[in-house]
């Protein structure tokens, strides 16, 4: 199993932080790679809700399909999906800290099969900068959007 995971403050209410990773059309203005997320069908998020991920990696491009497993407006979502190749679930905590929030974010990537796991120092190497670099992505979009 492949974890990475980070936090960050950001000036935000934990509601509007909660508003923002729940638009999926956002989801590829701050998760590095994402293409596209989107509720199957359309819809109100919730536990068991379906969703589609498009990427773009290294040149790569692939779709996983995967549901919410937890839903907690404005304190926790968590998604897990799945392809051929790997089972990765993705979460964001929320906690208020001061004016703002504090959000962490991890990631677990279980690859499957031999070619997965021949990835994974590859993958592990980039999972801890991305989970970094998406959560600074997230914070400069949202204490830019005044």
């Amino acid at each position: 199993m492949i974890e990475a995971d980070g936090e960050i403050e950001i000036g935000r209410a934990p509601a509007q932080v909660f508003a923002w990773v729940t638009d999926p059309a956002r989801a590829p203005e701050w998760l590095e790679g994402c293409t596209e997320l989107a509720l199957q069908p359309p819809g109100a998020w919730g536990a068991g809700a379906a969703l589609r991920y498009a990427h773009r990696l290294g040149g790569h491009e692939g779709r996983m399909d995967g549901f919410v497993t937890t839903y907690e407006p404005p304190r926790a979502l968590v998604m897990r999906f799945a392809d051929a190749m790997f089972a990765v679930t993705v979460s964001l905590r929320l906690h208020p800290a001061g004016a703002g929030t504090r959000v962490e974010h991890a990631v677990a990537i279980e690859p499957k099969g031999f070619a997965g796991r021949l990835m994974t120092p590859l993958i592990r190497a980039g999972s801890s900068r991305q989970v970094l670099a998406n959560l600074a992505r997230l914070k400069r979009l949202l204490e830019a959007a005044g």
